[in-house]
């Protein structure tokens, strides 16, 4: 039983937003890749919490990583207030983006370290009017060479630009995903996307012929018939008054 996720998270620059080219400043050491790592997880769990606050009765499923990648590629075109409480509400507060740029690309190399168990492919895409927005080298270089991101002029004001983007992405998803963006509004400037696909076993698999009928218990307490996988081995898991969760590993996770 192989595990296929497939995540995008996307970024859409409108006019207010800031463009600017930050410029970088390389004069501090690199931080170090596991600090980035706990970052995304903290990110991840205040994201994952306000977005269960809003989703009523749907389930929510979300990739941090996919999302904080998406913004820190913004950091980059971000200056004065926008800088400031967009590395807030990511929790760096206290980073250099040129810090956040490197450290963003290590921890990139690091899952993606190709092994025959796991893959992991990350892709960035920036797609922008040349027409409403003027692009710096500044903002340019560090999306190239620590985000391996492509650029895309086109004319946001043509309809055929919808389809091109959404190739891009059913390109970069193993065709999982094929009509992310729906329409471009006028104040819209650029399209800032990543996508993060990730393909494993299970550390130890689950016998189909374990796998049994039953009732599960919705959050509204509703029961609905589902699939239940089974397996005899010992699991870590957590538990609070509010939920309980299980990790699964997966192979050299």
């Amino acid at each position: 039983m192989e595990g296929i996720k497939i995540f995008i998270g996307v970024i859409l620059l409108s006019l207010g937003g800031c463009i600017e080219g930050y410029e970088v400043d390389n004069s501090d050491p690199a931080r170090d890749s596991f600090a980035i790592a706990e970052k995304t997880n903290e990110f991840g769990w205040n994201l994952f919490q306000q977005k269960v606050k809003e989703s009523g009765d749907e389930n929510v499923l979300i990739s941090p990583l996919s999302i904080q990648v998406a913004l820190s590629m913004a950091l980059n075109g971000a200056n004065g207030i926008t800088l400031s409480e967009m590395r807030s509400v990511l929790g760096f507060a206290d980073w250099k983006v040129s810090d956040i740029n490197l450290q963003t690309a290590a921890l990139r190399a690091l899952m993606e370290d190709e092994n025959q168990k796991a893959s992991l492919i990350s892709a960035n895409g920036f797609f922008y009017d040349p027409n409403r927005v003027f692009i710096l080298d500044s903002f340019i270089d560090p999306l190239v060479n620590q985000y391996r991101a492509g650029f895309l002029e086109l004319n946001f004001e043509d309809p055929s630009t919808i389809p091109v983007i959404n190739d891009w992405v059913k390109a970069n998803t193993d065709g999982k995903i094929t009509d992310l963006i729906k329409e471009i509004r006028d104040e819209d400037i650029a399209i800032l996307i990543n996508a993060l696909a990730f393909k494993a076993d299970w550390a130890n698999g689950f016998d189909t012929r374990d796998t049994k009928k039953g009732l599960f218990t919705t959050g509204q307490g509703t029961q609905i018939a589902a699939d239940f996988i089974g397996g005899n081995r010992e699991f870590s898991i957590g538990e609070t008054e509010n939920f309980i969760m299980v990790d699964l590993p997966f192979i050299d996770s």
